[in-house]
């Protein structure tokens, strides 16, 4: 069936990330509106990068630094979309009452939680806000979804997409402590072999993608996303820098 609905161009077989899945394209599908109620996408988690020359996925989502190498997944790829991704440390609203985090040279005291394995965007995010620490403990993790149950557990404070746990912030399960630092630090793209530029699906959810990408990027001051009770107190320098430089094409995304 999926061979014969292939053959036809009536159906997208896409590959995701899981916690890009779970968390940023769930939460939207149902606004993707196929063309005909013989289209259909469906849908592969996994973390490992798709190969077009033996996987038989159309598409794919993958972490934007995976296309240096684009040999990796097969002959003539195309790049589409980039979805833009904010990084900001959250942790549990129990664990920020019991803590006296008052500035992020302060996040020294506690456990950092690494959404990925792969590389140490802490670096990265510690070197927007200004400060260099003594990290007491951290601990990996290789996807982004295990470490936002580990902070939402109170075992530390973790990096993440608050577009991702917009819900758990908005409920106050998260807390963000510094919201007015949330560097772009990595983004997401959408690939397919060339020749699948005209495939019915993958044209239809290129576009669908560009029209959901510009709210992928939440910004979490300006959403209202903070802290309760008490404000967080930061250095007039450490204010505003939420919007800098992308590191996007510099980093590696891991598996998110």
């Amino acid at each position: 069936m999926r061979d014969q609905l292939n053959r036809n161009g009536s159906r997208l077989y896409l590959k995701a990330p899981p916690s890009f899945a779970s968390r940023w394209l769930m939460p939207r599908l149902h606004t993707y509106a196929p063309g005909s109620m013989s289209e259909v996408l469906e849908l592969g988690i996994g973390s490992e990068n798709v190969d077009f020359r033996t996987d038989p996925f159309d598409a794919a989502v993958v972490c934007s630094t995976a296309i240096h190498d684009l040999s990796a997944f097969g002959r003539d790829i195309m790049v589409g979309e980039i979805i833009n991704e904010r990084l900001t440390p959250v942790m549990s609203e129990d664990l920020y009452r019991r803590s006296d985090l008052l500035d992020p040279s302060d996040l020294s005291k506690f456990t950092l939680l690494h959404p990925w394995s792969s590389f140490d965007y802490w670096t990265s995010w510690l070197s927007e806000a200004g400060v260099t620490i003594q990290r007491a403990s951290e601990q990996f993790f290789d996807l982004m979804e295990t470490a936002i149950q580990a902070a939402l557990h109170g075992l530390g404070i973790a990096l993440v997409n608050p577009e991702f746990v917009k819900d758990e912030l908005k409920s106050g399960r998260l807390v963000c402590p510094f919201p007015a630092i949330a560097p772009v630090i990595s983004s997401y793209q959408f690939i397919y072999p060339r020749a699948q530029a005209n495939h019915v699906g993958v044209v239809r959810f290129r576009h669908w993608l560009r029209l959901n990408a510009d709210i992928a990027a939440i910004d979490p001051v300006a959403t209202g996303f903070g802290t309760p009770e008490r404000d967080v107190v930061r250095s007039p320098e450490l204010v505003g820098r939420s919007t800098g430089r992308n590191h996007g094409n510099q980093t590696i995304c891991g598996s998110s």
